[in-house]
């Protein structure tokens, strides 16, 4: 993984856990992670950080420390930034790092993602386009408003 990379991982971890909380999503077969074996040789896991937790959490510029509670018992849970691929703030806004994600989880991520754009009638393009062409028409056709503001 790159330094840049890293960094901004870094950042984005740290940022996002000014809030309540930020929920990591990890490759938990990735080198150096150690988690509970449950949940062990998953490409797909997801842990829920936060400084306001009862555990221990320590960021480092390359990974994540974190004493976390797994139904009655605490796990010290050690995450590198390299198997992390992405993060939900607590608003539920996704940052997903593709490059690090993965290649079924990216696969996933794409059929979801084309999945929704049938749903909701997203259009092709071209179909675009000649909307955006009539919107911009019609907005450009609008007379001036009859209101005049008064001193």
């Amino acid at each position: 993984m790159s330094a840049k990379l890293q960094k901004e991982k870094f950042d984005t971890i740290n940022k996002l856990l000014g809030d309540d909380y930020v929920l990591i999503h990890l490759d938990s077969t990735a080198k150096g992670v150690d988690l509970p074996k449950h949940i062990m040789n998953s490409s797909a896991v997801t842990l829920k950080l936060s400084r306001l937790f009862r555990g221990t959490i320590t960021i480092n510029e390359d990974k994540i420390e974190s004493e976390l509670l797994f139904g009655s018992e605490y796990y010290s849970c050690i995450v590198p930034l390299d198997a992390v691929w992405g993060a939900t703030s607590g608003q539920g806004n996704n940052i997903i790092w593709p490059e690090s994600a993965p290649k079924e989880i990216v696969a996933q991520l794409t059929t979801k993602a084309l999945e929704g754009s049938l749903k909701t009638g997203a259009k092709t393009p071209a179909k675009a386009s000649a909307a955006a062409k009539a919107k911009t028409a019609a907005k450009s056709t609008k007379k001036p408003s009859h209101l005049r503001r008064v001193k």
